[in-house]
């Protein structure tokens, strides 16, 4: 919270909720839960503490050889006041390194391939959108694809597959 990454994750707020999720983190689940029923505490608040526990399993989850995409995939369903907390809650660890990565670059990788771009080929938007675009972002984070040429190039692999998933399964029924 003291250079302008951390005020930035604070959203402008204080840094009471940093200091009240960090001690309710050391404590054991049940011991959080209890304490937070206590306090009365609000049902944001509540989310985020609860988010930080999830975060912190997840971060410690990960395998020691991860790849910036796995990173990104387990945080970025977390807020950044989440990943503050957890960021110091790490640290000496391997996931103090991956949490502040992700937080100042990873987070920030964007594919040129959109669900509109997909719609514009043509594409008739389902589920499988988010696969492909889930499967380019993670070419992009560890550096199978640097530039739009090789985005194109696995979006049209990843669209062969599934055309011919989608006929395996025409012919099975």
């Amino acid at each position: 919270w003291q250079d302008e990454a951390g005020q930035t994750a604070l959203g402008g707020e204080t840094v009471v909720f940093f200091y009240f999720a960090s001690w309710l983190l050391a404590l054991p689940e049940a011991v959080q839960l209890g304490a937070l029923d206590r306090l009365m505490v609000r049902k944001a608040t509540r989310q985020d503490v609860e988010a930080c526990r999830m975060a912190l399993a997840a971060v410690r989850e990960l395998p020691d050889d991860v790849q910036p995409s796995q990173v990104a995939f387990a945080l970025r369903p977390y807020q950044p006041r989440v990943l503050l907390v957890i960021r110091a809650a790490l640290e000496g660890e391997p996931g103090a390194e991956w949490v502040e990565r992700y937080y100042r670059e990873w987070r920030g990788v964007k594919t040129v391939v959109t669900g509109y771009y997909l719609r514009e080929m043509g594409l008739k938007p389902g589920p499988y959108f988010a696969v492909i675009l889930d499967k380019l972002l993670a070419a992009r984070l560890d550096g199978l694809v640097t530039d739009e040429a090789g985005e194109q190039a696995l979006l049209a692999k990843l669209l062969e597959e599934l055309d011919a998933e989608k006929r395996g399964k025409t012919r099975k029924n």
